[in-house]
């Protein structure tokens, strides 16, 4: 039976010349060997992926809770986006410190509380903008935050959506 492979090599390792150092070879899955597929026409942020998901699947949840009691999980409780949330306790002085910088935080349980019977408008997003601010823990230097776009998480999930389509799989 022959061998399955799952990565393929799209770039030659590199040798060191004139003071550069050599460069290992590039691989990619093989997926995607000839370059990633162009992501969904009008999908420019994940506000807009949340949309169409919302119409295509209105009838699955996108976002949520789930307590969990005596090892069982309870029901699974929907949840909405928009401002800087802590899965934490958030103390007064936090809120002071955000509030310097002109944003507010919430605690999860606050942020819960912000969206109900009410009605938003939701600003215009582009691929370019932030989407998401990924905290590193810094164990190669120093902690840092890093500026993930709204086109890198539409990537991953079109990625994502590509590998299970090659396993019969779809996500809804």
């Amino acid at each position: 039976m022959a061998e399955k492979k799952f990565i393929v090599e799209i770039e030659k390792a590199k040798e060191a010349k004139d003071g550069r150092p050599s460069v290992g070879p590039v691989y990619r899955n093989v997926l995607v060997k000839d370059g990633f597929r162009p992501l969904a026409q009008g999908l420019q942020s994940c506000w807009d992926m949340f949309c169409e998901s919302v119409k295509n699947y209105p009838n699955n949840r996108m976002l949520g809770e789930r307590e969990i009691i005596n090892g069982k999980l309870l029901r699974l409780s929907s949840v909405t986006y928009t401002a800087l949330v802590s899965f934490g306790n958030v103390t007064v002085e936090q809120k002071e410190a955000a509030g310097n910088f002109g944003v507010k935080i919430y605690s999860w349980n606050d942020f819960l509380l912000l969206g109900l019977n009410k009605q938003f408008d939701i600003p215009i997003k582009k691929k370019t903008d932030i989407c998401t601010i990924m905290y590193t823990s810094g164990t190669t230097g120093d902690p840092k935050g890093v500026m993930i776009s709204n086109d890198s998480i539409l990537s991953v999930i079109s990625g994502v959506n590509l590998h299970l389509e090659s396993m019969n799989e779809e996500v809804k």
